[in-house]
C-alpha cells in the first residue's frame, strides 16, 4: 500500500499554522481527484486550516489539536472540503499524544471508523498496514468520487459510505475480540460509572485512619487524659509537669508523615524514655504508645504480607502478557472502591510505596487515577462493557509489553509501569503513567 508512505513526499511542504507555536504533529493529506475545483481546510478543534492540492501538508502543535497525556486520549482531525458557505467532511482521523505524523487519507478514515472512540496510539498503528482496511478504503474513495454531484447535500456522503463503515467496525470487533473468560458479576457496571464518575480512594496507600497510627492511639490517650482529670489537683499538677518535657516530642511524632518503620522506631525510642521517668503517669503514655504501635505494626505487616488472590484470572503465569495487563486493568477499573479487595492487585514492593507516598502527601503517587479516566464511556459499548474494557487493554499492549521471566514491562512517553507474578498472581508493582505532562 504505498500511498502509506507519500507522507514522505510531502516533507519539504511541511509549515506551522503559527510561527509562535510548535510544531509536534506533521499532517499530510491525500485528497482525491475530483472533477471540480473545491476549497479545502483542516480541522482541529473547530479551528481552520487551510491547504491545497499543491500544498497538501500542515504542522500543528498539540495545544492546536488538543491531544491529552493519556494512553486511549486521542483527538479527531478532519479534511474538510467547501464551497461557497458549505463543507462536508471527507476524512476524519485520530492524533494521540505520541503521534509525530499522521497521513489523513481514505485508509486512516477507515481506521477511525474502524477503531472507534477510545482507540488507542498502538491499536490505531496495528492498522496501518491492513488487507481488509485497504480495500474498505478503496471503496469509501470510490464512493466519494461518484457522490460528487451531490456531495454537499445533507448527510449524502455520509449516507453513501455507511454500509462500509459498518463494516469496518464489525471486521475490528471481530479482530480484536478475545476468548479469555470474564468473571461474572462486577463490582459497579458501567452505567453507574456514566453517572458517578471515579473513584480513587482505594490508591490513597493507608489513608483509611485505622492505619495511621494517631488514630490507634487517640482513643486511649483520651482515656488517659479523662483519668488524669479525675485526680486530685495536686496529683494533676503533678502528672502534667512531668509530661511536660516529652509535650513537643510527642506532637512533632504524632503528625510527621514519614514511613512507618521509621515512625515506629521513633515512637518506641520516646517511649523507652518515658517508661524511666520518675512520675507514673509518663509510663502510662509509654505504654499506650507501645500498645498503638503494636497494633499498627500488625496491621502493616499483614497488609504488606497479605497474598490473598480475589481474582482466579490472574492466577495463571503463563498466560499472554497483554492479557495479564488486560485482566488487571479491568479489576482495577471495577473494584476501585473495595480496598481489600482491590489492594491484592498490588505487589508487596508497591504496598510499601503506596505507604510512604500517604505518609509524604506525595501527589506522583496519585498518578494511578490514570487507570479510571482512560475512557470516554460510551452507551455503545454499555451492552458488553466487561467485554470492550478487557480487548482495548489487551489490544493496546500486545505489541508495546514486553517480558522478561515473571516480570511484564511497558515503557513509553506517557505512561511506565510493571506486573510481577507474586504469591501465586500477577500483581502491579510500580508506575508512573502521566510521565508526559
Amino acid at each position: 500500500m504505498k500511498y502509506l508512505f507519500l507522507s514522505l513526499l510531502f516533507l519539504p511542504y511541511a509549515y506551522s499554522a503559527d510561527n509562535n507555536q510548535l510544531c509536534d504533529v506533521q499532517i499530510n493529506v491525500e485528497i482525491p481527484k475530483f472533477k471540480s475545483t473545491y476549497e479545502f481546510a483542516i480541522i482541529a478543534r473547530r479551528e481552520h486550516f487551510p491547504i491545497s492540492p499543491e500544498n497538501p501538508s500542515l504542522c500543528l502543535s498539540h495545544s492546536q489539536v488538543g491531544t491529552y497525556p493519556k494512553i486511549f486520549s486521542n483527538k479527531q482531525i478532519q479534511l474538510v472540503l467547501k464551497s461557497a458557505n458549505e463543507q462536508v467532511t471527507l476524512f476524519s482521523t485520530h492524533v494521540h499524544q505520541r503521534t509525530k505524523s499522521v497521513l489523513l487519507n481514505s485508509y486512516t478514515h477507515m481506521i477511525s471508523k474502524a477503531c472507534g472512540l477510545n482507540c488507542g496510539f498502538s491499536e490505531y498503528n496495528a492498522l496501518l498496514n491492513n488487507d481488509v482496511i485497504s480495500k474498505l478504503s478503496s471503496q469509501y474513495t470510490e464512493k466519494a468520487l461518484k457522490a460528487e454531484n451531490s456531495i454537499f447535500k445533507k448527510s449524502h456522503l455520509e449516507n453513501q459510505t455507511l454500509a462500509i463503515s459498518e463494516q469496518a467496525q464489525n471486521f475490528y470487533q471481530n479482530l480484536i475480540r478475545r476468548k479469555a473468560k470474564l468473571t461474572p458479576g462486577i463490582h459497579r457496571t458501567a452505567t453507574e460509572l456514566m453517572s458517578a464518575g471515579y473513584s480513587t480512594e482505594i490508591w490513597n496507600g493507608f489513608a483509611n485512619k485505622g492505619m495511621l497510627f494517631g488514630a490507634a492511639a487517640k482513643p486511649r490517650i483520651s482515656a488517659f487524659k479523662k483519668k488524669q482529670k479525675e485526680l486530685e489537683r495536686n496529683e494533676y499538677q503533678a502528672a502534667k509537669a512531668a509530661l511536660k518535657p516529652f509535650q513537643k516530642r510527642v506532637r512533632a511524632l504524632f503528625t510527621q508523615r514519614q514511613p512507618w518503620p521509621d515512625k515506629s522506631k521513633n515512637l518506641l525510642v520516646l517511649a523507652d524514655r518515658m517508661s524511666k521517668s520518675n512520675h507514673n503517669a509518663p509510663r502510662q503514655y509509654a505504654e499506650i504508645i507501645k500498645t498503638s504501635v503494636s497494633e499498627i505494626n500488625d496491621r502493616y505487616h499483614d497488609f504488606l504480607n497479605n497474598g490473598d488472590i480475589a481474582f482466579r484470572e490472574l492466577t495463571n503465569k503463563n498466560m499472554k502478557k497483554e492479557e495479564v495487563l488486560a485482566h488487571l486493568f479491568r479489576l482495577a477499573f471495577h473494584h476501585s472502591e473495595n480496598k481489600k479487595i482491590a489492594h491484592t492487585l498490588f505487589s508487596t514492593k508497591l504496598k510499601q510505596a503506596t505507604i510512604e507516598s500517604h505518609e509524604r502527601r506525595s501527589n506522583n503517587f496519585f498518578s494511578i487515577k490514570s487507570i479510571f479516566d482512560r475512557f470516554m464511556i460510551s452507551s455503545r459499548y454499555l451492552n458488553d462493557f466487561e467485554r470492550f474494557l478487557f480487548d482495548k487493554f489487551a489490544n493496546e499492549y500486545a505489541s508495546s509489553a514486553k517480558r522478561e521471566g515473571d516480570k511484564i514491562y511497558v515503557s513509553n512517553e506517557l505512561e511506565k509501569f510493571s506486573v510481577i507474578f507474586e504469591k501465586g498472581a500477577w500483581r502491579l508493582d510500580s508506575f508512573d503513567f502521566r510521565l508526559k505532562r
